[in-house]
């Protein structure tokens, strides 16, 4: 579950999976592309600092699409800024979970972002960037990884 939010990527292939997406969306894609590294899950009220165990886990932005490691996990299918508030939908391709779409708020400061997402039934955005004390809620911190 946490698999979902872990590893984002994106980066659009030239032809253009998302040019369903409108400009504003493509131009927002593009400041998320690239790998970035968990250094943070908060869920449950808690937090675990990674990697925790020395492992790394790193995911990719490719386009519409979210990857951890080579894996597809799913496909960002909005993204929106509200009075300042960054929107994301993501819908899942994972096992059990294929289909449902999750409504979450992120922020972008420098190498840094910072996801928070319902991945419940109940479908509430999140409205902050504190640690989740729901169970459904998953808060991630990822720094970009540099090549």
């Amino acid at each position: 579950m946490f698999t979902a939010i872990v590893a984002l990527a994106l980066a659009a292939p030239a032809d253009g999976p998302d040019a369903d997406l409108p400009p504003e969306a493509v131009k927002e894609l593009k400041k998320l592309e690239g790998k970035w590294q968990l250094v943070k899950l908060g869920r449950d009220g808690k937090e675990t600092e990674f990697p925790a165990d020395g492992n790394k886990l790193v995911g990719e932005f490719k386009g519409p699409k979210w990857f951890l490691g080579k894996d597809e996990k799913g496909s960002v299918v909005a993204l929106e800024s509200v009075n300042g508030v960054h929107l994301i939908d993501m819908r899942s391709s994972e096992p059990g979970r294929n289909g449902a779409v999750d409504q979450g708020i992120y922020k972008l400061d420098g190498d840094t972002l910072t996801l928070v997402v319902n991945q419940g039934k109940r479908k509430v955005r999140p409205t902050g960037f504190d640690t989740p004390t729901d169970k459904d809620v998953i808060l991630a911190v990822m720094k970009r990884v540099k090549d």
